[in-house]
């Protein structure tokens, strides 16, 4: 082949590139039906080459067509040379030689781990052995692709370096010396370093042997020097040509040499292709049919270098036609973002014909909005596909993995059993029933004995925990290596998910097959790890699954799509909504090499971390030329406030933040559609606040004191349980909690009061440590208790000896101590039961309340906000305890029992302004309650859930059931 000058052709952003890059082949081969046939289109993806295929099919009406061999660059392999004409068995026995088979992917990580899990002094686990080959593999990745040697590492550190990147290099030695070894033991080479092989020798036997047709490599950027080098070969054939995405041709030199010193714009890479080809933008033509479209200056004016920027101030105003179809939306969080992108494409398809695409980074952005289309029936393609761990089965086998290690404690178990799959042998219906059952007798409070065997302590007889031991049967007895636990747990897996005829549901559907794959190849690979310990591999396992991805087969709605930012390059849509704009998501974060520093990549000839930010502003310059474009981002994610992502915050600046063309942009009713279909309103209110009036035939007629309390602070509560009859449960795995702490201390008091009512032994502190001794004995294996609470008692039997000293010499005695009584008003009734009541030396009496949480203050008693005491006080004065008759009431008290900074505090509700005498405290206080009682008699009185919320000191029980969350935010609480 004689040296010609590079044929090269651009295809301008905003312009459907595949439509076009069909269009024009078409054109260019003329009327003969067989030319297409007889022509090669090299893609950058396999994305690519299936929408290419269907371009085709468009630019001819739908007519049947022979179409060309369409391929992707990157999946270069002995197939593709065959088809090109290039035998490795025939002209190039050299490079047959070379190209020996490729190792799988997954058994170069674990071999990779195990030399890595070697230096035990600097892995602390199997897992992070596992992550640190995934380094490992991603650095010896690079330097493959770029076509460095491991040569270049012996100069990398200069004597004035830190010592540690002496010994990273050390490390790194796994990559020089142990790895080559390997792979030369096992007859195999790094799947990069022979892909590049590959295209070179393609690359090679073109330049000797051109194909005999038409060939077109399009829409590469060639970031991969092998790649490069391809096309600068295919562009110098006499009937090859490189057709660029989106090539900035309107920059002047001095921009165009700063660009090629940025790695992080986006032309930055087709400016070091065209070095790379010996090529000059001038060589670049424009493709037939295509030019410029209007927003094109606006986009490299917002994409200038930082040393150009200062040109902006003296740019004329852009044209309407630059603005035209272009929208942002500013959402006040991921969900609202999601609901407004899943209207903004449900919209498109009410236009026939019409196609809409998310482009998004934020793959939990693009699972928000396919699940938000899934309320129309509408199944969207994630062409970015998902983590392999998220699939139903991948997940199965990890929670049975992490409930067998942590010994089956409540939680990680019923996570298991609640799993979509697991049936254990019954209909679905009949295992959900059985794990509820479970679940309500010996879950929920404290922890049972640990392990399977702890269980049947409770229950011998349980089918269901019969069941689960017969699926775990082998994980216990299975020899500590990778494929014996993977093996075992993969069976436990198995069983879990055996339906009711004895089929396993594990490996069902597209997801099942994607994990039974995956499984195999573990299972093939596994031995390249070795032994590991059991406690090691749930995490392990976890560690892997993170590393594969899960792309569903196609079959979602034709007219629409979510995107990766690099699919949608070249695949165009008449409606684009570029999600995610923050930064840090799209662009991502600069990573940096954890073994390298710039300098020392520098010096070994790899790029900068800056390079992907390039390939990102690539992807986004792209795509902002779009016809019709909204830029979305939300101003909060997971409640921490965001930041926009670099390009807007440049597009902010360059067309001024105050200026009627970027105030246009601005395009909120997407919101408020996604407001109105969630029925909220402009603050994000969901629901309308509960008002529940049931009949007064269903309301209570008795209630407590404490029920009381709650129906001045949050009648909805009252409402739930006393109405619906709704009782809340006990957390699962409880430890012993304050609650627990509450009963144990007033157990003792009550104890000891009843023990000495009038005089005390001589040592009261003495005797109240032995009884609190005997009460906390049973909880002291729990260590808060042991190392908290009990301390803390011993602090208060001090306070409350001394304090019964004193009240004794006073005249003092205890008359009730946790005793019942009832009060009659009219018909409702209302009950108490004392912590303890005294009887002074004037006969009356003295309420106490004992409290070890939260306290009330007298404040709140006299303000009506705490009438417990002083309801009490009210029954003990009408004489409704049994066995203590009416009394005039002579004081109310809040014993404070903390034990930590302060033993105890005596806290009297003392006779003020607002209260003349107790006695008088106790009628008003059920003069209230009256008041209260038939205002709750009228049927339009509601239940609201927390009227009063600065009174309601901590989550309540119905909280959830009154959707407290969804409409008190903003400190809306009216």
């Amino acid at each position: 082949m004689t040296e010609r000058a590079p044929r090269l052709f651009d295809i301008p952003a905003g312009t459907p590139f595949l439509a076009a890059l069909a269009t024009g082949i078409r054109s260019a081969l003329g009327s003969d039906p067989l030319a297409l046939s007889r022509a090669t289109v090299l893609l950058p993806n396999r994305r690519a080459v299936r929408a290419l295929g269907e371009a085709f099919l468009a630019a001819g009406d739908g007519t049947a067509l022979l179409l060309p061999r369409i391929a992707a660059i990157g999946d270069v392999d002995e197939d593709e040379l065959s088809l090109a004409g290039l035998s490795l068995a025939g002209e190039t026995a050299t490079l047959a030689a070379e190209l020996l088979p490729a190792i799988d992917a997954l058994a170069r990580h674990l071999l990779l781990a195990r030399l890595v899990a070697a230096r035990g002094d600097l892995v602390p686990s199997p897992a992070a052995a596992f992550k640190l080959a995934e380094a490992l593999a991603t650095l010896l990745d690079e330097m493959q692709i770029e076509e460095v040697g491991f040569a270049r590492f012996a100069d990398l550190v200069p004597a004035d370096y830190a010592a540690h990147w002496g010994e990273t290099l050390a490390f790194l030695e796994i990559l020089r010396e142990a790895w080559p070894n390997i792979l030369a033991s096992r007859g195999e080479m790094d799947g990069q370093a022979r892909r590049a092989k590959l295209i070179r020798a393609l690359a090679a036997h073109w330049a000797r042997t051109p194909p005999a047709g038409p060939i077109w490599a399009a829409g590469s950027t060639g970031s991969v020097p092998a790649t490069a080098h391809l096309l600068a070969t295919i562009a110098r054939l006499d009937a090859g040509a490189v057709v660029l995405p989106g090539l900035d041709r309107t920059a002047d030199a001095a921009t165009w040499e700063a660009i090629g010193e940025d790695p992080s714009h986006p032309q930055y890479g087709l400016n070091l292709l065209l070095r790379r080809m010996e090529a000059t933008r001038a060589d670049v033509r424009d493709w037939p049919g295509t030019s410029p479209g209007p927003r094109a200056g606006l986009v490299a004016a917002v994409l200038l270098p930082a040393p150009a920027t200062e040109s902006w101030r003296d740019m004329p105003a852009f044209a309407p036609a630059a603005f035209a179809g272009l929208k942002r939306l500013e959402a006040p969080d991921a969900d609202s973002e999601a609901g407004a992108i899943a209207l903004l494409l449900r919209e498109t398809l009410e236009t026939p014909g019409r196609t809409a695409a998310l482009v998004t980074a934020d793959r939990n952005l693009a699972r928000r909005v396919a699940a938000e289309l899934k309320r129309w029936n509408v199944a969207v393609d994630d062409t970015a596909g998902m983590p392999l761990a998220r699939t139903a089965p991948a997940t199965l086998l990890r929670l049975a993995a992490s409930a067998a290690d942590e010994d089956f404690a409540p939680v990680p178990l019923l996570a298991l059993l609640k799993h979509p799959l697991v049936q254990l042998g019954q209909t679905r219906g009949a295992h959900l029933a059985r794990t509820r059952s479970f679940e309500r007798d010996y879950l929920r409070g404290p922890r049972p004995a640990p392990g399977l065997a702890g269980l049947q302590a409770l229950d011998a007889d349980n089918p269901l925990l019969a069941a689960l031991a017969a699926a775990f049967a082998d994980t216990a007895a299975a020899d500590e290596s990778l494929a014996a636990l993977l093996q075992a747990f993969l069976g436990a897996a198995e069983a879990l998910a055996q339906d009711e005829t004895g089929q396993t549901r594990l490996w069902d559907g597209d997801a099942g097959e994607a994990t039974a794959a995956f499984a195999a190849r573990l299972a093939e690979a596994a031995g390249a790890f070795g032994p590991l310990k059991r406690r090691h591999f749930a995490d392990f396992l976890d560690t892997v699954l993170a590393t594969e991805a899960y792309r569903p087969p196609y079959g979602g709605h034709p007219r629409l799509a979510i995107r990766g930012t690099l699919e949608a390059r070249l695949v165009a849509a008449d409606r684009v909504v570029l999600g995610g704009l923050n930064e840090g998501v799209w662009p991502g974060e600069a990573r940096e090499d954890p073994w390298l520093s710039r300098p020392m990549r520098k010096a070994a000839g790899l790029p900068p971390p800056e390079r992907q930010i390039g390939l990102a502003a690539h992807d986004f310059a792209q795509a902002l030329a779009g016809p019709e474009l909204v830029l979305s981002r939300a101003r909060k994610a997971e409640g921490t406030p965001t930041l926009p992502a670099r390009w807007l915050l440049r597009f902010e600046a360059l067309v001024g933040k105050d200026n009627p063309q970027w105030q246009a942009m601005l395009w909120q009713p997407p919101l408020g559609w996604a407001r109105l279909l969630a029925g909220s309103d402009e603050k994000g209110h969901t629901l309308a606040k509960p008002r529940p009036t049931p009949p007064v035939a269903v309301r209570p007629t008795k209630l407590a004191v404490t029920g009381i309390e709650k129906l001045v602070r949050d009648p909805y509560a009252i409402y739930a349980r006393h109405v619906l009859h709704l009782r809340p449960l006990d957390p699962i795995d409880a430890d012993v909690d304050a609650r627990d702490r509450g009963n144990m201390i007033h157990e003792a008091l009550e104890v000891f009061a009843k023990r000495f009512p009038g005089d005390l032994p001589p040592l009261p502190e003495a005797e109240l440590l032995e009884i609190g001794r005997r009460i906390f004995a049973k909880h002291m294996d729990r260590p808060a208790v042991a190392a908290f609470w009990w301390p803390r008692f011993v602090r208060i039997a001090e306070w409350f000896a001394s304090l019964q000293t004193e009240r004794q010499a006073d005249g003092f005695r205890i008359a009730a101590v946790e005793c019942a009584g009832e009060l009659d008003l009219d018909g409702f009734t209302l009950t108490a039961r004392a912590d303890r009541i005294d009887k002074g030396p004037d006969g009356r009496l003295v309420v106490i309340d004992y409290k070890t949480g939260a306290t009330r203050t007298p404040k709140q008693a006299l303000s009506g906000m705490a009438p417990q005491l002083p309801l009490t006080a009210a029954v003990a004065k009408a004489g409704a305890f049994a066995g203590l008759p009416a009394a005039a009431i002579g004081a109310l008290v809040y014993a404070k029992l903390g034990g930590a900074k302060q033993a105890g505090d005596w806290q009297q509700i003392a006779p003020g302004k607002e209260i003349a005498d107790a006695d008088i405290f106790a009628d008003e206080a059920l003069a209230r309650l009256r008041d209260l009682l038939k205002r709750y008699g009228d049927p339009a009185q509601p239940y609201l859930a927390r009227p009063r919320p600065q009174f309601v000191t901590h989550a309540g029980d119905y909280d959830h059931l009154a959707r407290w969350l969804e409409w008190s935010r903003d400190g809306d609480n009216e």
